[in-house]
């Protein structure tokens, strides 16, 4: 796919530069492009630009003596992420891909804690309903509408009560199954991509 002809490509042999760049140093805004053989640019796109590749880019930084890069996604490729994502996971910065899976996993551990928590108060194994707020009917004869409405979103109610199943799993006992499977999935990706 040519690239439009007003295009400024980068520079194929550029010079090392005189000034060395501190350790940790960040290139805070570049892309990748394609290439459009493998991930193709949107047919919606405002440019068409020269294939730019993650391996480019990785020489590049390299040679101009950056540690990292942050990437960004190109709208040229629309809403497509895919060349991001295979620039992301082929970074080989272990430090990064090690804090995402324990920020994931921490957000799923909270998930399972609270859904253990909520399937506990259902058993009546926990007997504290009134900390899952105020009876809906009570809110509505005793507050103003928009405060009711507000309180709403807060949770109300009794939590030990089972107001819906699915194949006889309640609605606490799915979340928890969900957040197993995005723990264990979490943490095949991360093996499969190290």
């Amino acid at each position: 796919m040519p690239m439009d002809p007003d295009w400024l490509s980068f520079h194929p042999n550029p010079t090392k530069p005189s000034f060395k760049p501190p350790k940790g140093a960040v290139d805070a805004h570049c892309h990748v492009f394609g290439p459009a053989s493998k991930f193709p640019f949107a047919p919606e796109r405002k440019y068409t630009p020269c294939d730019a590749s993650k391996d480019q880019l990785f020489e590049l930084r390299n040679f101009l003596g950056f540690e990292r890069n942050v990437i960004v996604q190109a709208s040229c490729h629309g809403t497509n992420n895919d060349a991001l994502e295979d620039a992301l996971l082929s970074s080989n910065n272990a430090y990064i891909k090690l804090s995402h899976l324990i920020s994931i996993l921490a957000a799923g551990l909270v998930g399972v804690i609270f859904s253990i928590r909520h399937i506990l108060i259902q058993a009546k194994i926990i007997e504290i309903p009134a900390e899952c707020g105020i009876d809906l009917d009570y809110m509505f004869e005793n507050f103003p509408l928009t405060e009711a409405v507000n309180l709403l979103f807060k949770g109300t109610g009794d939590c030990s009560e089972i107001d819906w199943t699915f194949f006889g799993i309640t609605l606490p006992q799915m979340a928890l199954l969900g957040y197993i499977f995005f723990i264990t999935y979490t943490i095949y990706i991360y093996l499969k991509v190290k």
